[in-house]
């Protein structure tokens, strides 16, 4: 479950719900979620209720007070039968409360069902398939050894990945009648950095690499990922900017002295970065470094993705 604010400033931690309620691959780890557990795995009204009075609560007003902010908040929630009553989501001074949408609207104004939930399942699907890739192994067995801190650690890397652009969007058919005439207002009046970055927007390009997984992806799952993943990953400016950058024109190896530079193979990179992630979870290092790592692991796999050999392992796989 995910919960953002409409300016998309403040996006706090995603809640996780498993059957296992001390997972052994937890052991020394810092949760970057919210972990919570019952014998099935769903949502249920006391979980809400304590997701709610106990991580909701206390972080918009830490937010909230760093803001300088007056202390009150709305929840927006959807007709979800694990939703508890609005009067039972109240905070004691009432300055904190819950609002339902109208039945049947959830499609159409919830703005987590605007991209931002789908968006951060691509990204997740994304960097799952990177680790696969990235491994050595048979891809049997790299999936089997995929575990709950593991699928943690890329959904909290995905959920990072979220612009805050993309998020106010999603709050667009809400706010529609507060800030319709914005999205009119005459473009010689805007600052020359808001024009820039509707120009990149518009005029975005999908490099080679970022084709190829998702025609990878199609042939793997066509009926979970379409054309529509192309529009949602350009207008992705830090994953178009960041594999730019690491799949760039290769053919350079010497420097400005003009000795010859042995260039280093995607390879290479791969096989050292999956390395250092090992190494930072046998030390128990900061997760968020772990999480960077992971980053930088997924531009070199999608750098190399585009390599016939790693298209037809994975495919001849899925088609078994």
């Amino acid at each position: 479950m995910g919960c953002v604010n409409a300016s998309g400033c403040h996006k706090l931690k995603p809640l996780v719900i498993g059957k296992s309620k001390n997972p052994r691959c937890f052991k020394n780890f810092i949760n970057p979620v919210v972990y919570k557990s019952n014998k099935n795995a769903w949502m249920t009204g006391d979980l809400f209720k304590t997701w709610y009075f106990q991580h909701f609560v206390p972080e918009v007003r830490c937010f909230l007070r760093a803001q300088k902010l007056p202390q009150k908040a709305i929840l927006l929630l959807d007709n979800a039968p694990s939703h508890p009553p609005a009067t039972e989501l109240t905070t004691e001074d009432g300055m904190i409360f819950v609002k339902f949408l109208p039945p049947n609207v959830t499609p159409l104004l919830q703005p987590m069902d605007q991209n931002i939930l789908r968006l951060t399942k691509v990204y997740y699907r994304k960097s799952l398939l990177s680790s696969i890739v990235s491994s050595e192994e048979a891809i049997a067995v790299a999936l089997k050894k995929i575990s709950l801190k593991d699928a943690i650690l890329h959904l909290s890397a995905a959920w990072d990945k979220l612009d805050v652009t993309v998020i106010k969007k999603c709050w667009k058919n809400i706010f529609s009648g507060f800030d319709g005439d914005k999205e009119n207002e005459d473009e010689d009046n805007l600052p020359l950095s808001i024009l820039q970055l509707k120009l990149r927007n518009e005029k975005a390009f999908v490099p080679d690499a970022i084709k190829d997984t998702i025609n990878l992806l199609q042939e793997i799952a066509p009926a979970e990922y379409s054309a529509a993943d192309v529009e949602d990953w350009t207008k992705d400016e830090k994953a178009v900017v960041g594999l730019e950058d690491v799949s760039s024109d290769e053919s350079d190896n010497d420097n400005e002295s003009g000795t010859h530079i042995e260039k280093i193979s995607h390879s290479d990179v791969i096989r050292a970065l999956n390395m250092a992630i090992e190494w930072c979870n046998q030390n128990s290092m900061n997760i968020s470094e772990i999480i960077t790592l992971k980053k930088i692991l997924e531009q070199a796999v999608m750098a190399k993705i585009s390599q016939k050999n790693v298209q037809k392992k994975i495919t001849d796989f899925f088609h078994l």
